[in-house]
């Protein structure tokens, strides 16, 4: 691999499997995923799917993968420090971005297996971006222990532990969607804990809210992402073609400044 420099005093991010460092690759700032273990799915995927909404590896080998850098985080961290609703047009490109890389990947026959906020990262310059595979086959188990309950997960899979499939992408999907609307965590107001409400999402009961001013339309669509029935949820290009009726291509991409300093 190429001489890089690693700026170990720049943690990017930290998993029970890797941790990425802010780097320097040819005079160009990189995140630097060094891995704790030999093998690792998300760089194979990444590499078989040179999607420009997909997060671009530059290089990698067995220890380490050199990946595109964002300057802005990710979605999660942004809209914990948003302090008010965002922008229409910014929601609308950030969910465009998502379906369209989901678009590309499952035209692949590529399930990403681990679709959420925390997963989005976002650049000043160059939009959002969909990062962190290998998860298809992953046990729900093993992603609660990484990042809490999973409440990103599709119920067919919280409850048969099966692999992932394109249907349970849309759903995770579905969830970011309604992040984008209302801020909030999923389930971030429930009174239950959070096995219970794993249940009443596996029976059913439970979605993630949006807020009261939601559009009609994206209510609908969220309402099929997360439809219980996997059979009945719309396919990638479906959500891209609805996004791309209610997004105005002339306003260009633009992160709001409406944040908190704080992280």
């Amino acid at each position: 691999m190429t001489a890089i420099t690693v700026h170990r005093d720049v943690v990017l991010g930290r998993g029970d499997h890797s941790t990425i460092f802010k780097g320097l690759l040819d005079g160009h700032d990189v995140a630097v995923k060094e891995l704790h273990r030999s093998q690792d799915g998300s760089s194979s995927t990444m590499v078989r799917c040179p999607c420009p909404h997909i997060i671009q590896v530059l290089a990698h080998d067995d220890a380490r993968v050199v990946l595109e850098y964002m300057d802005a985080g990710n979605l999660r961290q942004f809209l914990d420090r948003s302090r008010g609703p965002l922008p229409m047009p910014f929601k609308l490109q950030v969910a465009l971005r998502m379906a369209l890389a989901l678009k590309d990947l499952h035209g692949l026959n590529i399930v990403h297996g681990n679709v959420k906020s925390a997963n989005v990262l976002l650049s000043s310059t160059k939009g959002a971006k969909l990062t962190d595979f290998g998860h298809a086959g992953a046990h729900v188990d093993a992603l609660w222990s990484v990042a809490g309950p999973p409440f990103w997960t599709a119920p067919e899979i919280i409850e048969t532990n099966g692999p992932r499939t394109t249907a349970a992408d849309i759903y995770s999907l579905g969830v970011v969607l309604t992040e984008l609307d209302t801020l909030q965590r999923p389930y971030a107001s429930a009174t239950l804990n959070s096995l219970a409400v794993l249940r009443e999402i596996c029976a059913g009961l439970r979605r993630p809210e949006l807020s009261a001013d939601s559009p009609a339309w994206y209510r609908d669509l969220v309402a099929a992402c997360l439809a219980h029935d996997p059979s009945a949820r719309p396919e990638a290009a479906l959500v891209v073609d609805v996004l791309y009726q209610h997004l105005d291509p002339s306003v260009p991409w633009s992160l709001p400044h409406h944040t908190s300093t704080s992280v």
